[in-house]
């Protein structure tokens, strides 16, 4: 792994992200794929990938982390890291709730399974 293709986004914003995004997009060595961390950081690498007119999957694969819906309506639909977001929410309430009550156990790690679904934006590497 190359750390120099690692960017972190100085504000949290999809301005910063499109910032950052087209930097990286229009380097020397371009990478082949993006994954863009949640859903705020994909608006910013598609606006990035739209300005520079990159075709997806052709010249860029793209996987984005969070499912949003209309990551599914895109053409290509996108690649996406689905996580159990509901239950994240609930088991989160049920800890606070239990705080709240007194409970002073130690804290607990919870691991609840994250689902990758594969759509039309990912191919291989061109050569």
């Amino acid at each position: 792994m190359d750390p120099r293709l690692i960017r972190r986004v100085g504000a949290y914003s999809s301005e910063a992200a499109c910032q950052e995004t087209t930097e990286l997009l229009q380097a020397p060595d371009r990478p082949s794929a993006v994954f863009a961390a949640d859903g705020t950081m994909s608006d910013g690498v598609m606006q990035a990938i739209a300005d520079l007119d990159l075709q997806v999957p052709d010249q860029l694969s793209l996987v984005c982390f969070d499912d949003l819906d209309w990551m599914k309506f895109m053409r290509p639909a996108i690649t996406s890291v689905h996580q159990p977001v509901h239950r994240i929410g609930s088991m989160a309430a049920e800890l606070l709730l239990a705080r709240i009550a007194g409970d002073s156990s130690t804290p607990k790690h919870n691991v609840l399974e994250a689902r990758l679904h594969v759509r039309g934006s990912v191919s291989r590497p061109l050569p």
